[in-house]
């Protein structure tokens, strides 16, 4: 079946209509509806299909164009907004890695940057955690954590192997930082840029 079909299925509409409409079928069985159960079930499951809250969609993205303090500000809001999305394990990947990318925008500030720096901490802080925290979110949460789409892997397997990454990659331009190579940086943006090319991962 299609992405599409699955992400229906999963969809919390689609959950909550079915419960309805197997709750209908139960009345049917039990004799409480007669000659109109077929239209009764299937307007129950139209009630939860149509009447209980679909996916947010997130847009993160466009709050992160921001630079020096605002980025951090923009950051920080943008962590305290998903977070009590996250399952907990999540949740603690991105605190750490929150933590991390706050000390690199600091030092990018202090040190006014350096080409490969500047260039690091807007695509890690304004492409590419954002848009990975918006895929995530942006699929039912049945999805998320039931449907294997890679390899056996779940859309939150494979949003974890992001975190991680970025915060891998975020870890070893700290170590940099510390040893004033910041020229090295340059290997950590292009293996980021490798990683991230393709966003429709989660749902491929």
């Amino acid at each position: 079946m299609s992405d599409k079909v699955w992400l229906f299925l999963y969809s919390n509409g689609n959950i909550a209509g079915s419960v309805l409409g197997i709750l209908g079928m139960g009345l049917f069985f039990t004799g409480l509806i007669g000659d109109f159960w077929l239209a009764i079930v299937l307007g129950l499951y139209g009630v939860g299909a149509l009447g209980f809250p679909r996916t947010q969609t997130w847009e993160l993205k466009e709050g992160m164009r921001l630079q020096g303090e605002q980025l951090r500000d923009a950051l920080d809001k943008m962590i305290k907004q998903v977070k009590p999305k996250l399952s907990e394990d999540l949740a603690e990947i991105m605190t750490v890695l929150q933590e991390n990318l706050d000390y690199v925008i600091r030092k990018t500030a202090e040190r006014d940057g350096g080409p490969f720096l500047t260039h690091f901490v807007k695509q890690t802080v304004s492409d590419y955690l954002p848009t990975a925290v918006e895929h995530y979110l942006s699929l039912p949460p049945a999805y998320r954590r039931m449907h294997t789409i890679k390899n056996g892997k779940t859309s939150k397997d494979l949003f974890r192997e992001q975190l991680v990454l970025l915060n891998s990659e975020t870890e070893k331009v700290i170590e940099e930082l510390h040893q004033d190579d910041v020229n090295a940086i340059q290997t950590h943006t292009r293996f980021l840029e490798s990683k991230f090319k393709d966003y429709q991962l989660l749902t491929h």
